[in-house]
């Protein structure tokens, strides 16, 4: 009896041996583990910055390219609601229009014009995009229109649908623009207005004009300082892609895909 009870106590102790081995394997193993994880979590965040840092430069570089292409449309007029005419001389077209907004119009003012492609399959008429070298004729040209609101009538043509005259704007722009406006109407900033591309709001009506560069400053402008109600209920994605569609649509009217200028004569 003794001697079966000393062999099952050597063999316990044995099999407590053996199970402690294995368990300080089993901890150097998670102390490595523990290790390795450490090193992935240094890693993790690392990769974590480079990839805002990464982010953050591609920010900066797209609002500089937009910027550029920006600056080149900013000598530039888009005019819609002039119908097509078998033979048609945009010179002309471009003359008369300012003749009726009084103001004073050489050909020399003009770079190039032209009529630009457009995407809608409907029978409205494509836009046309005017090159002028007098940035002071084209802000002439720009407010007069906003204030006369001239038609076709006014231009010899049996038409007496409105014509509109619009900046040429980036789609980026536009799109910033559009969204602005939609802010203003709602009240939940006091004023939105653009000249040569730059858009400028102010939040209050004695608040500073602030220059707004893309649509995700615009949005955590009016979220910060914007209508509290607004800023509490958030534009839907259904909203969202709303105006989007919206300012494709305006995209495609502006033409705002690659072109060449052209004469203006057919």
């Amino acid at each position: 009896m003794d001697e079966k009870f000393k062999e099952d106590f050597k063999k316990l102790v044995e099999d407590v041996g053996i199970t402690k081995k294995l368990c300080m394997s089993m901890n150097e193993r998670l102390t490595k583990i523990s290790g390795e994880i450490e090193i992935l979590k240094k890693d993790n965040e690392m990769n974590k910055s480079d990839i805002q840092h990464l982010l953050c430069e591609n920010y900066e570089l797209r609002l500089k390219l937009n910027e550029m292409e920006q600056y080149n449309k900013k000598s530039n007029l888009i005019i819609q609601g002039v119908p097509v005419v078998e033979v048609e001389d945009l010179m002309d077209v471009a003359t008369k229009l300012a003749n009726k907004l009084k103001v004073d119009l050489k050909d020399y003012d003009v770079a190039a014009l032209h009529r630009l492609p457009s995407k809608k399959k409907d029978n409205e008429a494509p836009p046309i995009i005017v090159k002028l070298n007098n940035l002071g004729k084209k802000s002439q040209l720009y407010n007069q229109a906003k204030k006369m609101k001239p038609k076709c009538s006014d231009i010899g043509l049996q038409n007496n649908t409105q014509i509109f005259v619009d900046e040429h704007m980036t789609k980026e722009t536009l799109i910033t623009w559009m969204m602005a406006k939609k802010f203003k109407n709602e009240g939940s900033i006091f004023s939105a207005q653009c000249r040569d591309g730059k858009i400028k709001i102010r939040v209050k009506e004695d608040s500073i004009p602030m220059r707004i560069h893309d649509i995700e400053q615009l949005r955590q402008v009016e979220k910060e300082v914007g209508n509290k109600k607004r800023s509490q209920n958030e534009m839907s994605p259904q909203e969202d892609a709303q105006l989007k569609r919206q300012a494709q649509s305006a995209a495609a009217r502006f033409g705002l895909d690659k072109f060449r200028f052209g004469t203006g004569k057919k």
